[in-house]
């Protein structure tokens, strides 16, 4: 819902310029031992342990 929403005010605001313009977005949150990862466009998100 918020990258809906971010998504949507940045289109507005950019609307009258005429550019091709976007974003990336990559969130993490770690709860307890479980993580949760949400990325939106072509961003990834990496998971490693000791770089491997």
């Amino acid at each position: 819902e918020t990258y809906q929403k971010t998504d949507a005010e940045f289109l507005e605001a950019e609307s009258n310029t005429f550019r091709d313009d976007g974003s990336t977005a990559s969130t993490a949150v770690l709860v307890g031992s479980h993580l949760y990862v949400a990325n939106v466009g072509d961003s990834r998100t990496v998971i490693s342990k000791a770089g491997k």
